[in-house]
């Protein structure tokens, strides 16, 4: 949900979302927890320097989470782990002083290149083929083989209805859509209806209106119509 909300609002709430609701609550959790980890810095140092503040730190915040995989509950603590163990790493025993932060930012190219999801996204996705090719080799001892079989005759094409859910007529139905944006008219009278079971497609050129079309019947944006929809 928060990441439709992120590429595409507009068709978020056309689904159903609050997005201004989840937006607030996303930006309060997120806001709960930075502070959290605000006064645990606070505690640990025992002052909060101006400089604890800066472009650099919240840079830091971004890489240590793409480090450790964006969009996972321990990816960010994970990136921070290895983040502080290297720079102590690198600063201490090799002794490589300020260079330190040049060593970190090729980890960080070699890492954003190689493995897009961070080091708990490559572990997931070794831990998910590992697993694949295991059923698939389990399958293939399991399964006896087995002489080809005939293809059976083709059946006669069948329309899906939805008699048994009590849908009759168009499940969804345009009458004189019509959307301008100002002296321009984008689309113009379209009668557009939709019976259960069938498999409609909207072609046209580049500009015929064809995305327009879509954002009305969708509600992403309002038009000036009769529209009748009844959506399965």
């Amino acid at each position: 949900m928060l990441r439709g909300i992120r590429e595409n609002p507009l068709r978020t709430a056309a689904v159903g979302h609050n997005v201004h609701s989840d937006k607030l609550a996303a930006f309060v959790i997120a806001a709960a927890y930075a502070g959290f980890a605000g006064g645990l810095l606070g505690v640990l140092q025992a002052f909060m320097p101006p400089e604890a503040f800066t472009f650099e730190t919240s840079g830091q915040l971004v890489i240590q989470t793409a480090i450790g995989g964006r969009g996972m509950l321990f990816g960010p603590l994970a990136g921070a782990a290895l983040w502080l163990f290297l720079q102590d790493f690198l600063q201490g025993p090799l002794g490589l002083g300020a260079t330190w932060k040049l060593v970190l930012g090729l980890v960080f190219v070699v890492l954003v290149v190689f493995l897009r999801d961070g080091i708990l996204g490559g572990i997931r996705d070794l831990y998910r083929l590992v697993a694949r090719r295991k059923a698939e080799k389990a399958t293939s001892i399991a399964a006896p083989a087995k002489a080809p079989a005939r293809p059976p005759a083709a059946a006669p094409a069948t329309v899906r209805t939805h008699a048994g859910n009590g849908f009759s007529g168009p499940i969804m139905q345009t009458i004189s859509l019509t959307k301008h944006y100002g002296g321009l008219a984008a689309n113009e009278a379209i009668d557009f209806a939709v019976d259960a079971g069938e498999v409609r497609g909207i072609i046209g050129p580049n500009g015929a209106g064809k995305t327009t079309f879509f954002k009305v019947l969708t509600c992403e944006v309002s038009s000036r119509a009769a529209t009748s929809p009844a959506w399965t």
